[in-house]
């Protein structure tokens, strides 16, 4: 599953360049060259991370950034600025307003690849605790003194989904054991259910994971993300 990738500048070289080194990096490139266009989408799509000029003709591309983290959706989305300019204050006003780096233009080929594995992490960080994959396997579950079993339906890093015959409300603590595909201990968190919808489906949120689950938990999201998806 590739990153996906939110471009916004008013240079059609720049976005072309951009798309070239992210597409050979096996990145999705969403490249717009308007501010408004990009506001909003930022509140329609989720992505991986962005890269944003800051010298937009609409809207200063610092707006772009703010509004990023005020949506629901990228709020924690990393951020590259990119700018002209070589004027400290607009660096520190990038930041500021909420890029997590900074590029100088012009960049050619080379510097660009070289920020953008640096930052690489910190977008599949990002793609890891958003991403949900199916985990078609039993669960069993504890709630207070009761066990019961259950249906696993996909899982985060933050939570999982799992059906269930017999009702909960939201706000129930629920204790959870399974074994995830192609691990062969099992899997144990503890969590609040947030959700329950009128078919059985339980969407849980996972409190703080002990080290062993967590380390767990990100090789099976690992492994998935780096899977060929279907086309």
């Amino acid at each position: 599953m590739p990153l996906r990738i939110l471009v916004v500048d008013d240079e059609p070289s720049v976005l072309s360049l951009i798309q070239e080194v992210l597409t050979l990096m096996g990145a999705e490139a969403y490249t717009l060259s308007g501010a408004p266009a990009a506001l909003q989408m930022l509140e329609q799509q989720k992505f991986d991370g962005m890269l944003v000029d800051i010298m937009l003709p609409e809207i200063n591309g610092l707006e772009i950034i703010r509004q990023a983290r005020r949506s629901e959706k990228n709020r924690q989305t990393p951020i590259v600025a990119l700018s002209g300019s070589d004027d400290q204050k607009t660096m520190e006003a990038s930041l500021a307003a909420g890029a997590t780096f900074f590029l100088h233009k012009p960049f050619d080929h080379k510097s660009l690849t070289r920020m953008l594995n640096c930052t690489r992490g910190s977008m599949l960080q990002e793609r890891r605790r958003h991403a949900r994959f199916p985990i078609h396997c039993p669960v069993r579950c504890e709630v207070g003194n009761t066990s019961f079993n259950a249906a696993g339906h996909d899982i985060s890093e933050g939570g999982m989904r799992l059906l269930v015959a017999r009702p909960l409300a939201p706000g129930a603590l629920m204790s959870v054991s399974l074994t995830l595909p192609g691990q062969n201990l099992p899997f144990e968190a503890r969590g609040r259910v947030v959700f329950a919808e009128d078919d059985g489906t339980l969407s849980l949120q996972f409190g703080d994971l002990a080290l062993p689950a967590r380390s767990q938990l990100r090789a099976f999201l690992g492994s998935q993300m780096e899977r060929p998806q279907p086309v």
